[in-house]
């Protein structure tokens, strides 16, 4: 019984992250903040989830492209740089200086696998 219980978990995570991997992340960003430090990043998240609810922080160092070492607020993903720019026009009157990346996530990174960065059970703790 003990042995069955060790599995699950580690299936469900091999589900997870086969699902992730087979879509891959979205390559655009639409950035509302970014800081050096996660703790502005996820207060910039909570500020914006009523009007953005898939809010998420990300780390630059998941995106090769990227400047390393930021933690990045991003309200949305998109496939295209257009539809990007959609949803960056309906954010730059609550966040003037927002804006849009490309992203190519760095494999094996918590972005490429569909991993929140934060946990959500604790993200919003003080």
């Amino acid at each position: 019984m003990i042995h069955r219980f060790a599995v699950a978990p580690v299936a469900l995570l091999a589900v997870a992250i086969g699902v992730g991997c087979a879509q891959g992340p979205a390559p655009w960003l639409v950035v509302a903040a970014s800081s050096a430090a996660v703790q502005p990043a996820l207060t910039a998240k909570i500020r914006l989830n009523a009007a953005w609810p898939e809010a998420a922080v990300i780390a630059s160092n998941d995106c090769v492209n990227l400047r390393a070492g930021l933690y990045l607020t991003v309200v949305k993903t998109a496939q295209t740089r257009s539809d990007a720019q959609a949803a960056l026009s309906k954010l730059t009157p609550a966040v003037p200086d927002a804006y849009v990346r490309e992203c190519n996530a760095r494999p094996d990174s918590a972005l490429a696998l569909g991993a929140p960065l934060v946990d959500p059970s604790i993200s919003e703790v003080p």
